[in-house]
Protein backbone atom coordinates (compact mmCIF):
# COMPACT_ATOMS: atom_id res chain seq x y z
CA UNK A 1 0.00 0.00 0.00
CA UNK A 2 1.50 3.30 -1.01
CA UNK A 3 2.29 5.85 1.66
CA UNK A 4 1.39 9.51 1.13
CA UNK A 5 3.82 12.29 2.03
CA UNK A 6 2.50 14.80 4.49
CA UNK A 7 2.80 18.44 3.30
CA UNK A 8 4.47 19.48 6.57
CA UNK A 9 7.48 17.21 5.78
CA UNK A 10 8.24 19.07 2.50
CA UNK A 11 8.21 22.61 3.96
CA UNK A 12 11.66 22.41 5.76
CA UNK A 13 13.37 21.16 2.60
CA UNK A 14 11.84 23.97 0.55
CA UNK A 15 13.04 26.62 3.05
CA UNK A 16 16.61 25.27 2.98
CA UNK A 17 16.68 25.28 -0.83
CA UNK A 18 15.50 28.88 -1.09
CA UNK A 19 18.02 30.03 1.55
CA UNK A 20 20.98 28.46 -0.31
CA UNK A 21 19.85 29.93 -3.62
CA UNK A 22 19.73 33.43 -2.11
CA UNK A 23 23.19 33.26 -0.44
CA UNK A 24 25.12 31.57 -3.26
CA UNK A 25 25.92 34.81 -5.23
CA UNK A 26 27.26 36.53 -2.08
CA UNK A 27 29.48 33.55 -1.29
CA UNK A 28 30.92 33.51 -4.79
CA UNK A 29 31.84 37.24 -4.60
CA UNK A 30 33.56 36.79 -1.23
CA UNK A 31 35.64 33.83 -2.44
CA UNK A 32 39.44 34.45 -2.06
CA UNK A 33 41.49 35.32 -5.15
CA UNK A 34 43.91 32.67 -6.45
CA UNK A 35 47.54 32.87 -5.39
CA UNK A 36 48.77 33.96 -8.82
CA UNK A 37 46.39 36.90 -9.10
CA UNK A 38 47.89 40.41 -9.09
CA UNK A 39 46.43 42.43 -6.17
CA UNK A 40 44.52 45.50 -7.23
CA UNK A 41 46.15 48.81 -6.35
CA UNK A 42 49.69 47.38 -6.64
CA UNK A 43 51.94 47.81 -9.65
CA UNK A 44 52.78 44.69 -11.60
CA UNK A 45 56.48 45.53 -11.49
CA UNK A 46 59.37 46.69 -9.33
CA UNK A 47 60.29 50.24 -8.47
CA UNK A 48 63.39 51.55 -10.24
CA UNK A 49 64.96 54.82 -11.21
CA UNK A 50 67.50 56.78 -13.21
CA UNK A 51 69.77 59.34 -11.55
CA UNK A 52 71.48 62.08 -13.58
CA UNK A 53 73.82 64.30 -11.57
CA UNK A 54 76.86 66.57 -11.59
CA UNK A 55 79.84 66.91 -9.26
CA UNK A 56 79.62 69.71 -6.69
CA UNK A 57 82.26 68.79 -4.09
CA UNK A 58 85.06 69.51 -3.34
CA UNK A 59 84.16 73.10 -4.34
CA UNK A 60 87.75 74.35 -4.46
CA UNK A 61 88.72 72.08 -7.36
CA UNK A 62 88.53 73.11 -11.00
CA UNK A 63 87.11 69.76 -12.09
CA UNK A 64 83.67 69.28 -13.59
CA UNK A 65 81.82 66.17 -14.63
CA UNK A 66 78.62 64.15 -14.69
CA UNK A 67 77.28 60.90 -13.29
CA UNK A 68 74.47 58.56 -14.36
CA UNK A 69 73.09 55.69 -12.27
CA UNK A 70 70.48 52.99 -12.76
CA UNK A 71 68.62 51.89 -9.62
CA UNK A 72 66.57 48.82 -8.75
CA UNK A 73 65.45 47.42 -5.42
CA UNK A 74 68.76 45.56 -4.99
CA UNK A 75 71.32 47.33 -7.20
CA UNK A 76 72.75 50.80 -7.75
CA UNK A 77 74.93 50.81 -10.90
CA UNK A 78 76.79 54.05 -11.56
CA UNK A 79 78.94 55.40 -14.40
CA UNK A 80 80.88 58.65 -14.14
CA UNK A 81 83.13 60.94 -16.18
CA UNK A 82 85.00 63.93 -14.75
CA UNK A 83 87.30 66.44 -16.48
CA UNK A 84 90.39 67.37 -14.48
CA UNK A 85 91.90 70.83 -14.96
CA UNK A 86 95.27 71.84 -13.56
CA UNK A 87 95.23 69.48 -10.58
CA UNK A 88 98.26 69.17 -8.37
CA UNK A 89 100.10 65.91 -7.75
CA UNK A 90 101.54 66.10 -4.24
CA UNK A 91 104.11 63.36 -4.96
CA UNK A 92 103.21 61.43 -1.81
CA UNK A 93 105.17 58.40 -2.98
CA UNK A 94 108.34 60.50 -3.20
CA UNK A 95 107.64 62.12 0.16
CA UNK A 96 107.37 58.68 1.78
CA UNK A 97 110.75 57.78 0.28
CA UNK A 98 112.22 60.88 1.90
CA UNK A 99 113.23 62.50 -1.39
CA UNK A 100 114.55 66.01 -0.87
CA UNK A 101 112.21 68.76 -2.05
CA UNK A 102 109.29 66.43 -2.77
CA UNK A 103 106.99 68.27 -0.39
CA UNK A 104 107.69 71.66 -1.99
CA UNK A 105 107.69 70.53 -5.60
CA UNK A 106 104.62 71.49 -7.60
CA UNK A 107 103.51 69.15 -10.37
CA UNK A 108 100.25 69.94 -12.19
CA UNK A 109 98.33 67.77 -14.61
CA UNK A 110 95.28 67.76 -16.90
CA UNK A 111 93.20 64.77 -17.90
CA UNK A 112 90.02 63.04 -16.86
CA UNK A 113 88.69 60.44 -14.45
CA UNK A 114 86.07 57.80 -15.28
CA UNK A 115 84.63 54.92 -13.30
CA UNK A 116 82.03 52.18 -13.19
CA UNK A 117 80.64 51.20 -9.78
CA UNK A 118 78.39 48.21 -9.07
CA UNK A 119 76.73 48.63 -5.66
CA UNK A 120 74.27 46.60 -3.66
CA UNK A 121 71.58 48.52 -1.81
CA UNK A 122 71.43 47.85 1.92
CA UNK A 123 68.46 45.91 3.29
CA UNK A 124 67.92 48.49 6.02
CA UNK A 125 67.30 51.20 3.45
CA UNK A 126 64.96 53.78 4.88
CA UNK A 127 61.89 55.36 3.37
CA UNK A 128 61.45 58.74 1.69
CA UNK A 129 64.11 58.07 -0.99
CA UNK A 130 66.95 57.30 1.42
CA UNK A 131 69.21 54.56 0.03
CA UNK A 132 72.56 53.43 1.42
CA UNK A 133 74.80 51.30 -0.80
CA UNK A 134 78.07 49.36 -0.78
CA UNK A 135 79.99 47.95 -3.72
CA UNK A 136 83.07 47.84 -5.94
CA UNK A 137 84.44 50.66 -8.11
CA UNK A 138 86.69 50.32 -11.19
CA UNK A 139 88.33 53.58 -12.28
CA UNK A 140 90.53 54.93 -15.07
CA UNK A 141 92.59 58.13 -14.88
CA UNK A 142 95.03 59.30 -17.62
CA UNK A 143 97.18 62.30 -16.68
CA UNK A 144 99.31 64.66 -18.76
CA UNK A 145 101.66 66.86 -16.75
CA UNK A 146 102.92 70.32 -17.52
CA UNK A 147 106.31 70.54 -19.18
CA UNK A 148 109.10 69.88 -16.67
CA UNK A 149 112.63 71.28 -16.90
CA UNK A 150 115.25 69.36 -14.92
CA UNK A 151 118.97 68.83 -14.48
CA UNK A 152 120.05 65.34 -15.57
CA UNK A 153 123.03 63.17 -14.51
CA UNK A 154 124.14 59.84 -15.90
CA UNK A 155 124.82 56.67 -13.90
CA UNK A 156 128.38 57.88 -13.19
CA UNK A 157 126.99 61.09 -11.68
CA UNK A 158 128.23 63.14 -14.64
CA UNK A 159 126.15 66.22 -15.33
CA UNK A 160 124.59 65.97 -18.80
CA UNK A 161 122.68 69.23 -18.95
CA UNK A 162 119.18 70.69 -18.61
CA UNK A 163 116.39 69.01 -20.54
CA UNK A 164 112.65 69.33 -21.04
CA UNK A 165 110.21 66.53 -20.29
CA UNK A 166 106.50 66.02 -20.89
CA UNK A 167 105.55 63.40 -18.26
CA UNK A 168 102.36 61.36 -18.42
CA UNK A 169 100.75 58.75 -16.22
CA UNK A 170 97.78 56.37 -16.37
CA UNK A 171 96.14 55.00 -13.22
CA UNK A 172 93.79 52.04 -12.86
CA UNK A 173 91.70 52.00 -9.69
CA UNK A 174 90.07 49.25 -7.65
CA UNK A 175 88.20 50.59 -4.62
CA UNK A 176 85.55 49.78 -2.07
CA UNK A 177 82.70 52.17 -2.74
CA UNK A 178 79.97 53.27 -0.32
CA UNK A 179 77.52 56.12 -0.01
CA UNK A 180 74.06 57.49 0.64
CA UNK A 181 71.58 58.41 -2.07
CA UNK A 182 68.77 60.82 -1.18
CA UNK A 183 65.92 62.01 -3.35
CA UNK A 184 62.71 63.92 -2.99
CA UNK A 185 60.42 63.85 -6.00
CA UNK A 186 62.70 64.81 -8.91
CA UNK A 187 65.59 66.25 -6.87
CA UNK A 188 68.43 64.02 -5.66
CA UNK A 189 71.86 64.09 -4.03
CA UNK A 190 74.52 61.43 -3.57
CA UNK A 191 77.22 61.38 -0.88
CA UNK A 192 80.06 58.98 -1.73
CA UNK A 193 83.26 57.65 -0.20
CA UNK A 194 85.72 55.26 -1.86
CA UNK A 195 88.95 53.75 -0.60
CA UNK A 196 91.35 51.29 -2.19
CA UNK A 197 94.38 51.25 -4.43
CA UNK A 198 95.65 51.88 -7.95
CA UNK A 199 98.15 50.53 -10.43
CA UNK A 200 100.08 53.18 -12.38
CA UNK A 201 102.13 53.34 -15.56
CA UNK A 202 104.34 56.42 -15.97
CA UNK A 203 106.39 57.89 -18.82
CA UNK A 204 108.90 60.73 -18.55
CA UNK A 205 108.07 62.15 -21.97
CA UNK A 206 111.61 62.31 -23.39
CA UNK A 207 112.79 59.39 -25.50
CA UNK A 208 116.44 60.15 -24.79
CA UNK A 209 115.86 59.29 -21.12
CA UNK A 210 113.42 56.38 -21.30
CA UNK A 211 115.32 54.11 -18.88
CA UNK A 212 116.49 54.23 -15.25
CA UNK A 213 120.18 54.83 -15.98
CA UNK A 214 119.87 58.52 -15.21
CA UNK A 215 119.12 60.66 -12.18
CA UNK A 216 117.00 63.81 -12.13
CA UNK A 217 116.58 66.95 -10.10
CA UNK A 218 112.78 66.90 -10.33
CA UNK A 219 111.10 64.27 -8.15
CA UNK A 220 108.28 63.73 -10.64
CA UNK A 221 110.82 62.20 -13.04
CA UNK A 222 112.11 59.79 -10.38
CA UNK A 223 109.00 57.65 -10.50
CA UNK A 224 109.48 54.18 -11.89
CA UNK A 225 107.60 52.95 -14.94
CA UNK A 226 105.00 51.07 -12.89
CA UNK A 227 103.93 51.20 -9.27
CA UNK A 228 101.07 50.62 -6.84
CA UNK A 229 99.56 53.23 -4.57
CA UNK A 230 96.77 54.09 -2.15
CA UNK A 231 93.65 55.94 -3.36
CA UNK A 232 90.69 57.62 -1.69
CA UNK A 233 87.84 59.79 -2.93
CA UNK A 234 85.01 61.60 -1.17
CA UNK A 235 82.45 64.07 -2.42
CA UNK A 236 78.92 65.00 -3.43
CA UNK A 237 76.89 64.94 -6.61
CA UNK A 238 73.43 66.45 -7.12
CA UNK A 239 70.89 66.30 -9.91
CA UNK A 240 67.59 64.80 -11.09
CA UNK A 241 65.85 61.58 -10.06
CA UNK A 242 63.56 59.91 -12.60
CA UNK A 243 61.50 57.10 -11.06
CA UNK A 244 59.93 54.33 -13.10
CA UNK A 245 58.49 50.82 -12.80
CA UNK A 246 60.63 47.94 -14.05
CA UNK A 247 59.09 44.75 -15.49
CA UNK A 248 59.22 41.63 -13.35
Amino acid sequence: MAQSVHPMSIRPLLVCFLTLAATAPALSQAAPAPDNAVPTGKAAGREGGLYLGAYFFPPFRRDWGAVAAIQTRKWYIEASWQKANHNRDYLLDQQLKGEEGARREKAYWDGYYAHLAVNGISRNTGKHGNRSYLGVLLGYNPRTFETVVSNVWDENNTFLGIYEFKPSETRYFLMLNMGQHLHYRMLAADFYFSMGGFYSRSARGNQAFDNDNFSYERNLLKRSGSRFGFAMRVGLTAGLQLNTTLPR
